[in-house]
């Protein structure tokens, strides 16, 4: 006997990194945050428009699927900023423009201090 299985983004190997998967996508904006109810509970449609948008947002080729490029790409150091503000993603029309809001206000005053120093 045949069980009829759905087609999933996620073979047997990428199972393994569900969670971080989960996580990155819901960190830097591509997901919505998890409530209590849910619990995280997400569909695979959804991880993989979830997917698209992270693929499409860096300039790597849109499969919908967690393949090698999408792996090396969420696996890279990155700044904790998010690439779209949490629960806010953007409309399915303006993926293709690549264009990240404006996060910052000019307020006309200039930085006093010309030499930096780091550690």
């Amino acid at each position: 006997m045949h069980k009829d299985r759905r087609h999933s983004i996620f073979d047997d190997k990428n199972r393994a990194v569900l969670g971080e998967l989960h996580t990155y996508l819901s960190n830097y904006g591509y997901l919505p945050r998890s409530d209590l109810e849910t619990r995280a509970m997400r569909t695979d449609e959804e991880f993989r428009s979830a997917i698209r948008r992270l693929q499409t947002f860096a300039s790597i080729p849109v499969t919908g699927k967690l393949d090698q490029a999408t792996l090396d790409l969420i696996r890279r150091p990155r700044c904790g900023l998010a690439d779209y503000e949490p629960n806010r993603l953007p409309r399915p029309h303006t993926y293709g423009n690549r264009r990240r809001r404006r996060r910052y206000v000019l307020q006309g005053q200039k930085w006093a201090k010309t030499y930096l120093t780091y550690k």
